[in-house]
């Protein structure tokens, strides 16, 4: 994206908007008022952070020339599967390409497009070595994934290239197409052992959901299978998510209850559930497959880069995916992905028995089994939450019969997380917590091999990332050109930049841009390179924490990059950001203007946040009613102090009629006084002798008349409802206190605002009603006591003064 920030303000705009416009209040200056609260920073939208994704020491050699080493990393795989591991691997989880079809000296069909980082070879090197854990440590974007990845598959390839060919039936029945069909197992004439291979732990089903992705593309595209093919004789290798959202529940047989009819029953809904969970992912993998073919084409008409595929969001059914839990309990997949929570349902439950039965039965009969535990965000398994996993892990291990002394090397334990620190007491208490978590499994070298319970241990357990971070030294620039660049890009009555137009006055401002950077080159692709270049390093400085970098405020950035506090710093940042974007903008040859491959890419975060009210406190001015000190921050009673008011002036709700506009006062109910003649209006329950089990409703529209009062702060003959249920009476509010009166007279006091505090009469034939199922009254007054919208007969007009809506939390986009 060219401009993250222009397009996160212009998603902020459209809401403030779409707000404005559904929910339109009749009083100017409420209105003005309340566009300014929300354009506020950290009012509705935080201002945006911005973050360097950094990129990392490169290994001095590219995956496949690592073979022709003497002392190769590989040592302990056979050649054949060295072989298969590194075709694997360039087939998706790493980019490759092919060599003319053709092998070189050493049989490898693909070549590396660039060379892995240091840190994921390290991993590799670690990770297929028994009695090593590892765990690696980086920052955002530094392939972590990947590098646990890296030993798993190394691993499973090494064995796979021994598997016997499957039968001719291999992943050839199609039995959900057909509604008569009774299921079938997938993997069904496989002549080789299953068995989990490899477990991945992720601490939320989101992350589960992202990480098939990346397993999809790595074993089920087009070019892994062929590897398969030839390198695995066909078989392949098998994943799977098994958590809440993987069908279908139960056994497929029950082992005790065959002849059983509401077992029959409960098995014949699985099915039919089973089956159509499955031809819905056929169609999806359909329209997906048919979305990238013509996404392709049309990328290749106008000269674009092909993109990502979409089929990868979806399963393929022809494939190494497993879909059903029956399959999963029938032949375990290679590599299964879960949560902590899912894995100690699993282990306590009778229907996952025979997957941890078969995969010890494959541990226990084979000397060269392995079994890999894999953590992703290990810092996040703390606290209580922690200790329930340690012991998880105990069980589990137990289980597949790991702590067995003979068995104990098989198991390998390999881990991600943001930091873990090595040095100084952090470092003491960070190999602590390894030691706590995992020993002494793990870390056993050979059979018989007790292992290890010393923290020590595992300080070389601990993979560091050494990210590559660009010098600065030209301290603080000045605004103006980078300012001119936006001013240039931006398209007339727009303050988005969503693409770029090529013309002389572009050409001028990257000229005048990279004049301030000293990197005016002597071609046009030159100057954009090298712009794009200083401009990541500049960022990327301006984010500095320590010996990292961190997600830094773009107020901040600007400060600490241009030179003055000027107005225009906001939309200067914006125009470096532009700068930095412009290889990528599809004016030039990617390969002329392509950045070098340390520069970083840049990561923008942005924070919208669910409005819970609109309140503020109010005044009477003469026949009117002024309102000031607006917040959206619901259980506040009072507004901010100020030198005449220490403690603030006393805040209300505030609702709205949905047909005319006009302005309501509301709050929840307080003790009554003076003989039931007053009501304090609160901003929150004022019963807290019952939280939290008996908490109060908190919105307006869900309360009913003895929690929630109205106030129409008018002295108009309010309107009421056809139907005759509504009851105004004579009150006023005292706008310091909260407390409304109720009075037999017109007469107002002084600083009071007066008005009509809203009651329901004892209609006859709604007592009627009331008596068969006797729901509360609402709150909600049945027509607006202004315009008289009558309501009696349908949902309530009167409704909160804002927008109570569930909105995304966070939005992420890229800058690359």
């Amino acid at each position: 994206m060219l401009d993250p920030i222009g397009g996160f303000g212009r998603i902020r705009d459209f809401f403030i908007s779409y707000v404005e416009t559904s929910f339109r209040i009749s009083d100017p200056e409420v209105s003005e008022a309340r566009r300014k609260l929300l354009e506020s920073v950290n009012i509705l939208a935080t201002e945006p952070f911005l973050e360097p994704v950094l990129r990392y020491e490169a290994s001095p050699k590219k995956l496949e020339e690592l073979i022709k080493e003497a002392d190769s990393i590989f040592e302990g795989l056979s050649s054949e599967g060295q072989l298969a591991f590194v075709e694997l691997v360039l087939s998706g989880l790493f980019e490759g390409e092919m060599v003319d079809g053709t092998m070189d000296e050493l049989g490898i069909r693909r070549k590396s497009a660039y060379a892995p980082y240091s840190h994921q070879i390290s991993m590799l090197k670690q990770g297929i070595r028994p009695g090593h854990p590892g765990i690696v440590t980086s920052g955002t974007g530094s392939g972590k994934t990947e590098s646990f990845m890296l030993p798993i598959l190394a691993s499973i390839a090494d064995e796979a290239v021994l598997w016997k060919k499957p039968h001719a039936s291999y992943l050839q029945n199609r039995w959900w197409e057909s509604d008569s069909e009774p299921w079938f197992p997938m993997r069904h004439g496989e002549e080789r052992p299953a068995a989990v291979r490899a477990l991945v732990l992720y601490p939320m089903n989101a992350l589960v959901e992202d990480q098939m992705v990346r397993l999809r593309k790595t074993l089920d595209s087009d070019e892994a299978r062929t590897v398969m093919d030839e390198r695995f004789n066909g078989n392949r290798i098998f994943f799977a998510q098994y958590t809440s959202a993987t069908p279908v529940t139960g056994f497929e047989t029950h082992p005790r209850m065959t002849n059983d009819e509401g077992e029959k029953k409960r098995r014949a809904r699985g099915l039919r559930k089973l089956r159509t969970a499955l031809q819905r992912a056929e169609l999806d993998q359909q329209a997906a497959r048919k979305h990238d073919v013509n996404a392709a084409a049309s990328a290749a008409k106008c000269g674009d880069k092909e993109p990502d595929k979409t089929r990868y969001i979806f399963p393929s059914m022809d494939g190494g995916e497993i879909l059903s839990r029956w399959d999963v309990q029938v032949t375990p997949p290679d590599l299964m992905v879960t949560n902590a929570s899912m894995l100690g349902a699993m282990l306590s439950r009778e229907v996952e028995d025979s997957i941890f039965d078969t995969t010890r039965d494959w541990l226990m009969s084979n000397d060269r089994a392995y079994f890999y535990l894999v953590f992703d965000e290990l810092h996040l398994i703390r606290g209580s939450a922690g200790t329930e996993v340690a012991f998880l892990i105990k069980t589990l291990v137990e289980r597949l019969g790991l702590d067995q002394p003979q068995h104990q090397y098989k198991l390998r334990i390999l881990a991600s997380s943001a930091s873990l620190p090595m040095d100084g007491d952090d470092g003491d208490q960070s190999r602590t917590y390894l030691r706590d978590l995992f020993a002494p499994f793990g870390t056993s070298t050979a059979a018989g091999d007790p292992g290890s319970t010393e923290p020590d241990f595992w300080k070389d357990c601990v993979i560091e990332g050494i990210p590559n971070i660009p010098s600065w030294e030209l301290g603080q620039i000045e605004p103006e050109p980078f300012a001119k660049l936006l001013q240039v890009a931006l398209v007339e009555d727009s303050n988005f930049v969503a693409q770029l137009s090529y013309s002389e006055e572009l050409l001028a401002a990257i000229r005048f841009a990279g004049a301030a950077l000293g990197v005016l080159g002597e071609t046009e692709e030159d100057t954009v390179k090298r712009l794009a270049e200083m401009a990541a390093a500049a960022m990327t400085n301006a984010c500095r924490d320590g010996k990292g970098v961190r997600a830094t405020s773009i107020s901040e950035i600007a400060n600490r990059i241009f030179a003055q506090r000027a107005t225009n710093n906001h939309d200067a940042l914006r125009g470096l950001m532009l700068a930095r974007a412009l290889p990528e903008s599809g004016m030039w040859d990617t390969k002329q203007v392509g950045v070098a491959s340390t520069t970083p890419a840049f990561r923008v975060h942005t924070f919208i946040r669910n409005i819970e009210g609109l309140f503020a406190a109010l005044s009477p001015a003469g026949d009117r009613v002024t309102y000031s000190d607006f917040t959206i921050e619901r259980g506040l009673s009072h507004a901010r102090p100020t030198a005449t008011e220490p403690r603030g002036r006393r805040l209300f709700e505030l609702l709205y009629c949905e047909a005319c506009g006009d302005i309501l006062i509301g709050g929840q109910r307080g003790e009554k006084t003076s003989k039931a003649k007053a009501t304090e209006l609160l901003p929150s329950s004022g019963n807290l002798e019952n939280l939290p089990e008996g908490a109060a409703n908190e919105y307006y529209d869900s309360m009913t008349l003895e929690e929630f009062a109205v106030f129409w702060p008018r002295r108009l003959s309010p309107i009421t409802s056809e139907r005759d249920y509504d009851d105004w009476q004579y009150a006023h509010l005292d706008p310091h206190s909260g407390i409304v009166f109720i009075q037999t007279d017109s007469e107002v006091p002084d600083g009071h605002v007066g008005g009509y505090l809203y009651q329901q009469k004892a209609n006859e034939e709604r007592n009627r009603k009331r008596a068969k199922s006797a729901p509360p009254l609402s709150a909600q007054p049945f027509c607006c006591p202004k315009c008289g919208t009558d309501y009696s007969r349908r949902p309530p007009p009167i409704d909160h003064a804002h927008l109570s809506v569930h909105f995304v939390p966070v939005l992420v986009r890229h800058l690359n």
